[in-house]
């Protein structure tokens, strides 16, 4: 397992430059072991399903505001991924002192678009009037090896002739 990647009895690995076709070959092996004798736990690895938040900062209105995409990444940066404030010393320890949205504000996309960004001439501004925000499709995670991309369809061998006689001579 460690020097595999595979947790299971058996795993296919795909490898190859294109997410999609990937998972298009995987999904096509999954379907090909699906109802094979002794075949259990079937399972590809999702290569697509992840979620992620997109920001994308509109420059002709940021010069508008006489903003630049730096300080709307600082916003972005200090409120969703978090700024370190301080460090705070407590005998030998050291801690940071870290400050961004609560979870709940970071989990509504509608509370992110609300996001205040501090103008010098115009006052607070949503950060939606600056940056288009959704949430888009992608990877959970990208594996790789060997410097391709990877996918896995994992599965048990259960009741066949080889695990049988693996019990007997465990038994003798």
């Amino acid at each position: 397992m460690l020097s595999t990647g595979i947790r299971t009895d058996v795993g296919v690995k795909i490898l190859g430059d294109n997410l999609d076709t990937i998972n298009m070959i995987a999904q096509k092996v999954k379907q090909a072991l699906t109802g094979m004798n002794g075949v259990k736990d079937l399972y590809a690895e999702p290569i697509t399903g992840g979620k992620y938040l997109d920001i994308k900062i509109n420059k002709e209105e940021i010069g508008k505001y006489g903003l630049s995409v730096e300080d709307v990444n600082m916003v972005i940066e200090s409120l969703i991924g978090g700024m370190k404030l301080t460090t705070t010393i407590e005998g030998r320890q050291r801690f940071s002192l870290n400050a961004r949205l609560a979870q709940d504000y970071r989990n509504s996309i509608e509370d992110i678009k609300r996001t205040i960004i501090q103008t010098h001439d115009f006052g607070p501004i949503p950060l939606s009037a600056v940056a288009d925000i959704y949430f888009s499709e992608g990877p959970p995670m990208i594996q790789s090896e060997n410097s391709l991309l990877r996918g896995t369809v994992l599965f048990n061998v259960r009741g066949r002739d080889w695990e049988v006689q693996l019990k007997m001579r465990r038994k003798k």
